[in-house]
């Protein structure tokens, strides 16, 4: 008997104000974004929507913005979790860059922490 239990992606924890917009909203508005991965994210936002709504989300990388559409999928009493419904190699591109971006700024975070602390000791 074999289980195909498929590995889940790499996330990368975080903490970045996005631009969020519900498909049924008229406008952006401002959420938390806790972690991401290039299957799905985790975001922090005020406004509750439905499992399985869709969600619009405006990423930016070296002044590039592009909006990045998402399913809602589960959600819990701190936000929801949501799937990438990614449309093209550009969606792919910008958000691998993205996370690039994200572990390269905690690398910088990890390194002047440990510098600061070679300091005081």
């Amino acid at each position: 008997m074999s289980h195909s239990s498929a590995i889940p992606a790499k996330r990368i924890s975080l903490s970045r104000e996005i631009e969020v917009k519900l498909s049924y909203a008229r406008e952006r508005k401002t959420a938390v974004l806790k972690n991401i991965s290039l299957t799905g994210a985790f975001v922090e936002f005020g406004q509750s929507p439905h499992e399985a709504h869709k969600v619009s989300l405006l990423l930016t990388v070296a002044g590039y913005s592009r909006e990045l559409t998402a399913k809602v999928v589960w959600m819990n009493n701190r936000g929801y979790g949501l799937q990438f419904a990614l449309r093209n190699g550009r969606d792919v591109r910008l958000l691998e860059d993205f996370i690039e971006c994200a572990e390269e700024l905690q690398h910088q975070r990890l390194d002047c922490l440990s510098q600061v602390f070679k300091k005081i000791a």
